[in-house]
């Protein structure tokens, strides 16, 4: 279940940096962008762990 989530927060990432794309100020738009990927990044993370877990298990 724990996976799930993670695929939830690794889209949601994905949405804010294709969403930066859109936004035409440019500190917003960088804003925006940088957190999307830290946000993607954390979920990939949080995905590959449950990934190794579930295989030594």
């Amino acid at each position: 279940m724990k996976s799930v989530s993670a695929s939830i927060v690794i889209f949601a990432g994905v949405a804010a940096m294709t969403a930066c794309g859109f936004i035409s100020h440019g500190d917003t738009q960088a804003f925006v962008g940088i957190m999307g990927g830290a946000v993607a990044l954390v979920g990939f993370n949080v995905w590959f762990k449950m990934l190794s877990r579930s295989e030594t298990e």
